[in-house]
């Protein structure tokens, strides 16, 4: 037995050729757009990561002369030229000072973390 189908003349299977250049194009379309959202966030996450690295100096050198100037506040009333409020004041500026440097320090982990997945590292639940 022998069969032929001529499908339109062939119009058919240039249409099912043309439906799958179609569905190509809309695969790579869509693996562009992917990359691009990626790499919109691998370079958001290093530049959060930057910044707060440059933080992480100041920040530590402002615990230092907080907790400088609390230990001096703290000699001054012990010796009996300073008085109670000024110790209390050092005492809320190193607190603020150690806060900052708690918020800066996290923040930076948490950037590294999130740059490492951005970039597509695994993030191991298991611990």
């Amino acid at each position: 037995m022998l069969s032929w189908r001529f499908e339109g003349f062939g119009l058919g299977s240039r249409a099912r050729l043309e439906e799958k250049r179609a569905q190509l194009r809309q695969v790579a379309l869509e693996r562009e757009r992917l990359r691009a959202t990626i790499a919109a966030e691998v370079r958001a996450e290093h530049a959060r990561l930057v910044s707060l690295r440059a933080q992480l100096e100041p920040a530590e050198l402002a615990v230092v002369r907080a907790r400088q100037a609390y230990a001096l506040h703290r000699e001054r009333i012990f010796d009996g030229q300073g008085m109670p409020l000024e110790a209390l004041t050092a005492m809320q500026s190193l607190a603020t000072a150690e806060l900052a440097y708690l918020e800066v320090t996290a923040g930076y982990s948490l950037a590294q973390l999130r740059l490492y997945t951005a970039l597509g590292g695994p993030l191991d639940t298991q611990f």
